[in-house]
């Protein structure tokens, strides 16, 4: 996974007036979701969890701190 940030990180001799980041949200099925929708609304919310950390790289689900 890093490896695939690295690259999209990695400044290109032709175009490099572009900046180009990724956030990742990663979810396992079934233990995260038990649907289609709940897996890709778990991946969206651990993908914005991974735009708002300092690194803007990737996150799991259980990597979010739940609210009791």
């Amino acid at each position: 996974m890093i490896g695939v940030l690295s690259l999209l990180a990695a400044p290109d001799d032709l175009i490099s007036i572009i900046n180009l980041s990724a956030s990742i949200g990663i979810n396992l099925f079934p233990s995260d979701s038990r649907t289609a929708k709940q897996l890709l609304n778990a991946a969206d919310e651990a993908m914005y969890h991974a735009k708002n950390s300092p690194l803007h790289s990737f996150s799991f689900l259980t990597d979010i701190p739940k609210n009791n």
